[in-house]
């Protein structure tokens, strides 16, 4: 059984990784991808820490750096904070509609589940067409 002071500790040295990844451009899938892998196992130890009270603030840090505005909206959903979830599906559709078409593209489909999660299902029905 790992030591828990060990495990709360995981967190802030995968937090340091991503400091240096931070100066590279959003732009460069590789890039991208290296920092996303990199937030997934920081997101996992933070979740062995008992300290999931940092994963909003980490989600919408690397939204904005990475274009992972999926992964936050999907949490916002999970957490039934439809609001943010919409605000930041929107953020995303804008952001990355141009150069990251597929991403757009969920998002729109995330935001039908925002509007499932909000009972407009006017709204439902019109993503659904």
């Amino acid at each position: 059984m790992p030591n828990r002071l060990v495990v709360r500790r995981e967190p802030d040295e995968l937090q340091l990784r991503l400091k240096p990844a931070s100066k590279r451009k959003a732009d460069d899938f590789h890039d991208r991808y290296q920092r996303d892998r990199i937030t997934d196992w920081l997101s996992l130890a933070i979740e062995k820490a008992g300290r999931d009270d940092e994963w909003l603030a980490l989600y919408e840090q690397e939204a904005r750096l990475t274009h992972s505005y999926e992964r936050l909206v999907r949490y916002l959903i999970d957490t039934q904070h439809y609001e943010d979830a919409q605000r930041w599906a929107q953020e995303g559709i804008s952001r990355t509609r141009e150069q990251w078409p597929g991403i757009a593209s969920n998002l729109a489909q995330q935001l039908a589940e925002v509007a499932k999660g909000r009972k407009q299902w006017e709204l439902v029905a019109a993503h659904a067409a």
